[in-house]
């Protein structure tokens, strides 16, 4: 009788002791979840980000699509007390479009972006900024014009974002006789945020 009753105040003991464990546990979680997701927010910074996408350009009656990948360099100011933030941001991006004889191996832009903070650490945004694509053109020919866009970008840790992004790029009329040209590209970014928080 004795050894049963101690044996069963071990096994109380012990379910007690993994309960405490297990609620300590689940406690440091979310106390850990809690400091992560507060740090992961955006902040007035400079960021370094790499690019990935596709581009699909039309030149007058010719069209190519285009893998695209290259990186950004930008900085953004939060505006003090609110949830709107306002940037600039420029880029480099390589592809393989040919058409027509035509190749465009690069492109370069640069534009300001602004919009408002959904959360502490989700940015919706627009853009309108200046694109100049550049490679095996005919003689006479450009490809550079106004831009305009929107996206959205998620911090998922202190200084990492993560983005998607749709350009529209007017290519203007002066491309050799061709007729007006335009692109519509759309993008994946990975972005490191210096100094963030």
């Amino acid at each position: 009788m004795t050894l049963r009753l101690i044996a069963g105040l071990a096994a109380l003991a012990l379910l007690i002791a993994g309960q405490a464990n297990a609620e300590g546990a689940r406690s440091k979680g979310k106390v850990a979840a809690a400091a992560s997701a507060e740090s992961a927010t955006f902040a007035t910074g400079c960021y370094l980000g790499a690019r990935a996408g596709h581009a699909a350009v039309d030149v007058g009656a010719l069209d190519a699509n285009t893998a695209t990948f290259g990186a950004a360099l930008g900085c953004d100011y939060r505006i003090s007390g609110s949830q709107l933030m306002i940037g600039v941001v420029g880029d480099v991006m390589a592809s393989s479009a040919s058409f027509g004889g035509a190749d465009i191996d690069y492109s370069w832009s640069g534009a300001a972006r602004g919009g408002l903070l959904l959360s502490e650490s989700m940015y919706l945004y627009g853009l309108l900024g200046y694109t100049s694509m550049d490679g095996s053109l005919p003689a006479g020919a450009t490809l550079k014009g106004l831009t305009f866009g929107a996206g959205l970008e998620v911090m998922v840790t202190k200084h990492i974002s993560l983005q998607g992004e749709a350009r529209r790029i007017d290519l203007g009329n002066d491309t050799a006789g061709a007729g007006g040209a335009d692109a519509t590209e759309i993008r994946l970014g990975l972005n490191w945020r210096f100094g963030a928080n």
